[in-house]
């Protein structure tokens, strides 16, 4: 509380080394190097990273960057608010395509130096107990509020206004891997732009890990037929939960086209719409308890006109038969098993 001892913003230089040492900083000034007015100003390029390392610093606004420039021994000159909104202004699509490919090549030197040093490139990830060898990825939109009008902001379906961004994360590594940028209004289910956000993931992948199996993760936004096809076209195993009442689950697991992965109990205060299910793949030893009953049997409820969906349950559709002599629990139980 006094400030003795007290490191502002520790490790934030750090991660500026990791992207000037890695080459991240090299290509990023050179596909932004049409921007650059003057020699003698702020390199576009360092302004993005300046911008990066802000972020995960706990910047949320443009104007926050400014806090690096406090730290004047452990950071270049940062530019200054007005010059970095004129830099994010000027970047058109080509740039912006430079700037993902650069991302794609400084994550590879990042992984090559992480498999020379644990003899892995790749952690593993983990679900139903057991660790994954393979590139496992969750896709989920989030709801970003704007406290003022701004420009493609829009009310959502929850009454707020702001956006609606689309992102996928890579389990393995925490790593954000892509993301698109939407207007509040956009859809939940938008099957479109799943479509291409998983693109730009899987572009960010080093070239010797995209022809392994991949594993995609996505709740019940991303269970629609087109998204389904493009990932049974692309190669890509999936695990895709849906809304359903309890008797749906419970047909489809008998009839061998689904597992119901967990019920979810309805509690004094349901979800119109039902509760998401658990995007974890059980043990046998879950399922069978489920199915056992661990509650007393009670009455239907009666039905409502209004035909919305009171209960909640994931199912997992197996699209191709498990791999290898030896099935995993996540191939005997909920489908499809990447590759």
């Amino acid at each position: 509380a006094d400030g003795v001892g007290v490191v502002s913003h520790a490790g934030t230089a750090l991660l500026v080394e990791v992207a000037d040492r890695f080459g991240l900083t090299a290509a990023f000034c050179e596909a932004l190097d049409g921007l650059r007015v003057r020699r003698s100003g702020h390199d576009p390029g360092r302004v993005l990273i300046d911008v990066a390392v802000a972020i995960a610093d706990g910047a949320e606004t443009i104007r926050d960057v400014q806090a690096l420039a406090d730290q004047n021994a452990l950071h270049s000159p940062v530019a200054s608010t007005a010059t970095i909104w004129r830099v994010l202004d000027g970047i058109d699509d080509t740039m912006l395509a430079q700037l993902r490919a650069a991302r794609a090549q400084a994550r590879e030197r990042v992984w090559a130096a992480r498999g020379e040093l644990t003899g892995a490139a790749l952690p593993p990830a983990r679900a139903a107990g057991r660790d994954l060898d393979y590139a496992v990825f969750d896709v989920d939109s989030t709801l970003v509020t704007a406290h003022s009008d701004k420009e493609g902001a829009a009310g959502n379906f929850k009454g707020g206004f702001g956006y609606h961004p689309i992102l996928v994360f890579q389990d393995n590594t925490n790593e954000a891997l892509a993301g698109i940028l939407r207007s509040g209004n956009a859809g939940s289910n938008t099957a479109a732009d799943h479509v291409a956000v998983l693109e730009l993931a899987v572009a960010q992948l080093p070239d010797a890990h995209r022809g392994k199996p991949i594993l995609v993760r996505v709740d019940g936004a991303g269970y629609s037929h087109a998204l389904i096809d493009h990932l049974t076209q692309a190669g890509l195993g999936y695990s895709v939960g849906f809304p359903t009442t309890p008797r749906c689950g419970r047909r489809s697991a008998s009839s061998g086209l689904g597992v119901a992965v967990r019920g979810h109990r309805r509690g004094r205060h349901p979800r119109r719409r039902g509760r998401r299910g658990d995007h974890r793949p059980p043990g046998p030893d879950r399922v069978a308890e489920r199915d056992a009953g661990d509650r007393a049997p009670r009455a239907a409820a009666p039905r409502r006109p209004t035909g919305r969906l009171r209960g909640g349950r994931r199912l997992l559709v197996p699209d191709t038969p498990p791999i290898g002599p030896d099935p995993s629990p996540l191939a005997e139980t909920n489908g499809t098993e990447p590759g």
